[in-house]
């Protein structure tokens, strides 16, 4: 599908200039940019022109995801047309992202984690390796189960978990909005009701869609592509988010910040190009299962808990 590769590229493009425009040319930006340098070096206190600036930056943020996932789908339906083959494919590419995130949010929020006293740090990591391979173990019996029985349930389990990562997407997605309104400042979880309605609400309809499309897969969209285009747009999101505040630092402050985004992504991706390149076929199968969604989905569990732990709720006096 040729058409749908042009389509893919011009909208690739389209994503990237749009996220290279400086933010002065967007109407009323100036004073969100003002603040973020501000918020990055930890200033407190309000942020003149932040709010009007921010909602702009906001919506710009958010087209740009979309738009940058618009052309994934294109271009990976244009270049591999048949499902099964597609699914494996976006798997790979995505999944491979969404550890280094998964990591990267672990890696990042070390300093902010609140240990019990008289805890170590080294027993404390030991003590999370030890508890998270314990409950990988239970996910993997329950699922081998699942399978070997062919138990209708394993399918409800991981749609629960597909649902609180979609929720985790959907809370972000209006975090990440709030935090242009503030300097990019990325406060807790939104105790407004309005939030989490709509959070509730978009989850249930995109997890809805989701059961239907594993139970009838139409033409032009599987499962496989809704779950890889979800977890994208949230990944995308937060590249964009990135790119903003690394805008505002220093050159030095930048090339850290750079330098801490490729090395919590190098694991991954290395494992990813060992099981590719250098693995015997035999293994074929465990690539398949370590960048599926069965056991990304585990993982990205841990990580919703983690992040939410460590951002809190917002203060009860914050709109």
């Amino acid at each position: 599908m040729p058409e749908l590769v042009i389509l893919g590229l011009v909208l690739a493009v389209a994503s990237l200039a749009l996220l290279a425009m400086p933010a002065r040319l967007f109407p009323g930006a100036e004073g969100s940019i003002q603040g973020a340098e501000g918020s990055i070096r930890g200033a407190e206190g309000s942020i003149p022109g932040a709010e009007a600036g921010g909602a702009v930056l906001a919506a710009r943020y958010r087209v740009v995801s979309l738009v940058a996932v618009a052309a994934f789908g294109c271009l990976l339906r244009g270049l591999v047309p048949e499902s099964a083959a597609r699914d494996g494919a976006s798997y790979l590419a995505v999944l491979t992202v969404g550890y280094g995130h998964l990591g990267g949010a672990a890696y990042f929020s070390l300093g902010r984690l609140r240990r019990p006293a008289g805890v170590s740090l080294p027993l404390l990591a030991l003590f999370a390796v030890g508890s998270v391979a314990t409950l990988f173990a239970a996910w993997s019996w329950l699922a081998n189960a699942g399978m070997a029985f062919l138990s209708p349930y394993l399918l409800w389990i991981f749609f629960s978990l597909f649902a609180v990562s979609t929720w985790h997407v959907i809370e972000n997605d209006l975090a990440l909005a709030r935090a242009y309104r503030s300097g990019l400042r990325l406060g807790g979880l939104s105790r407004r009701a309005g939030d989490q309605l709509a959070s509730l609400a978009a989850t249930a309809a995109i997890t809805g869609l989701g059961v239907h499309l594993v139970h009838s897969p139409s033409r032009w969209l599987s499962f496989g592509d809704l779950f890889t285009l979800v977890v994208l747009y949230h990944l995308v999101g937060w590249l964009v988010f990135f790119a903003d505040r690394a805008r505002r630092l220093g050159g030095r402050d930048r090339q850290q910040l750079l330098a801490r985004l490729a090395l919590v992504h190098l694991p991954p991706a290395a494992l990813a190009g060992l099981l590719i390149s250098w693995a015997p076929p035999g293994l074929t199968g465990l690539r398949e299962i370590v960048f599926g969604p069965g056991v990304y989905s585990f993982f990205a569990l841990l990580h919703v808990l983690q992040t939410a732990w460590v951002r809190g709720c917002e203060e009860r006096h914050a709109e």
